[in-house]
């Protein structure tokens, strides 16, 4: 919901994605490259539970630069570039 509502506004430089774990980041940030919400270069960083994955959700749109483990938290950050 809050992804559509942000549609036609201004374009991000970084964007937190952290939904309930179970979930997982992949519709978020599939809705974040697809309304076009990303400014070149912008920052993504998605939180999952550390246990349910060692391995970063891959995404074309996005380069992987490091995921940091807190606690029961698992943190990856990546770089957006246009398709």
């Amino acid at each position: 919901t809050a992804i559509k509502r942000l549609q036609g506004k201004n374009l991000f430089d970084i964007v937190y994605i952290d939904p309930p774990y179970d979930l997982g980041a992949k519709p978020f940030a599939d809705a974040l490259i697809s309304q076009k919400l990303l400014r070149e270069q912008a920052f993504i960083f998605i939180e999952e539970r550390s246990r349910s994955k060692k391995l970063a959700p891959n995404f074309p749109e996005l380069t992987w630069i490091n995921s940091r483990q807190f606690g029961e938290a698992l943190l990856h950050q990546y770089r957006f570039h246009m398709p």
